[in-house]
């Protein structure tokens, strides 16, 4: 497979349509990492949820600092531009030095539990106590941020039945292995770019996703591109009335290599802009207890929460919280 393919989740139902989509899914999941899946009610609502992202990030540096918690690994609240250092660009600054993807983000996490909660305790990188935190100065966020996050799971949650065909397992087995567990929503602002520092301005260093499936919106720009298994690197834009779905690291790790966490990276216009790029991701994770084993050697048992702290420590946004 050489493109990435449309799936729309409303004909799974039909027994005809079924076992094409099923296939169709399992192999871009397996040589791309990312498929297209239909959801023009996802498109319908962008504009207004874009524009409270907006109001957000156009709030002065000093008033979102407010908002910022290091202590918590960036999971909630805002994160500054420069300060995520992707695994991949650690070495390519001056002097050895990382340079730090020049885009900020806002983070919003579910379920919120309360302080004491044996998981707030255990696993403050997933679910921070206390909650999370919404601006004063654009309460409309909360709101966008919330409607993205419900629309987007939608599609998840409706991902799973495929998943479970492609992969042989039992009906539920996803569902059961996301009780409890956090998902997070991001909200991400990259920044205009002249035609001068667009040479120098990394909008997002190549990576992967450390979760089990990311559910993205379409952006208000081109920029994403994606490297098949094959190694060629691929446009990534979403056609009209289309979300992304793609492979995380936690999926991959399940399936011992079989379906592929794809290296993917945003990159900043070569003409420059002046409009900025505005996007967003839902990262659907396993619960942090769940434990991943195969019984290939080369992915030896870990849980998912030794998964994401060794990801927050490698890019520069956690030091361990184990």
């Amino acid at each position: 497979m050489k493109e990435i393919p449309v799936i729309n989740l409303a004909e799974a139902a039909s027994e005809k349509d079924r076992e094409r989509i099923v296939k169709t899914f399992g192999e871009a999941f397996e040589e791309i990492g990312f498929v297209f899946i239909h959801a023009p009610e996802i498109t319908q609502e962008l504009p207004l949820i874009y524009k409270s992202f907006r109001q957000f990030f156009d709030l002065s540096e000093k008033i979102k600092t407010k908002y910022e918690r290091e202590e918590f690994g960036y999971q909630i609240g805002w994160t500054p531009r420069y300060k995520e250092v992707g695994i991949a660009c650690r070495h390519l600054g001056t002097n050895g030095l990382g340079i730090g993807d020049s885009k900020e983000s806002y983070f919003m996490r579910k379920p919120e539990l309360p302080i004491g909660h044996p998981l707030t305790i255990n696993c403050p990188l997933y679910y921070p106590p206390g909650g999370n935190i919404w601006p004063d100065e654009t309460p409309e966020l909360k709101n966008a941020m919330e409607t993205l996050y419900s629309l987007l799971k939608n599609v998840g949650w409706n991902i799973f039945p495929l998943l479970e065909s492609c992969l042989d397992k039992h009906e539920g087995f996803f569902m059961n292995m996301v009780s409890d567990a956090p998902s997070a929503l991001r909200a991400i602002y990259y920044p205009p770019v002249t035609a001068e520092r667009s040479k120098e301005i990394i909008w997002g260093c190549q990576h992967t996703d450390i979760n089990l499936i990311t559910i993205l919106p379409a952006s208000t720009r081109p920029g994403l591109k994606i490297r098949r298994r094959d190694g060629i690197w691929i446009d990534g834009i979403a056609p009209p009335n289309c979300v992304i779905a793609q492979v995380g690291d936690m999926l991959e790790y399940l399936t011992a290599g079989r379906l592929m966490s794809a290296a993917h990276k945003v990159e900043a216009p070569k003409e420059g802009t002046t409009e900025g790029r505005l996007s967003g991701a839902l990262f659907i994770h396993a619960n942090p207890q769940t434990l991943f084993q195969t019984e290939n050697p080369m992915y030896p048992p870990k849980t998912a929460y030794q998964m994401l702290d060794e990801r927050l420590t490698g890019i520069n946004l956690s030091e361990s919280k184990k």
